[in-house]
């Protein structure tokens, strides 16, 4: 799969705090939902926390399963991440999520 024929979405696909997130990338590679989220500011922080350990920003992959439920248009998935990467600046999650996305284009299902 080329990435002229990846789908990106314009909502972030995972994490529970990921409307306190000002860093998302959110991209459908086939059969697999890639999705990066960072620069968490919860609650009005006035600095970036950590999304997970020793990592502000994180990539997950999911498999697809189905539409949101919610009407966005994104692809709902079961939550089962399937690969993962974190990163501490936001170029090296941008770059790391192209990576994913490239990484996955290429795995069974992805057709």
């Amino acid at each position: 799969m080329t990435p002229a024929e990846w789908q990106w979405y314009g909502l972030p696909g995972h994490f529970v705090g990921a409307r306190y997130c000002r860093f998302h990338l959110c991209t459908g590679v086939g059969g697999f939902l890639v999705s990066t989220v960072g620069s968490y500011r919860p609650n009005g922080a006035g600095v970036d926390i950590q999304v997970g350990a020793d990592r502000m920003y994180e990539t997950m992959v999911f498999r697809i399963d189905g539409t949101c439920d919610c009407g966005c248009g994104e692809p709902a998935h079961s939550g089962r991440e399937l690969d993962m990467d974190g990163y501490n600046d936001a170029k090296l999650a941008r770059e790391g999520h192209l990576a994913m996305c490239q990484k996955w284009s290429r795995k069974r299902g992805a057709a």
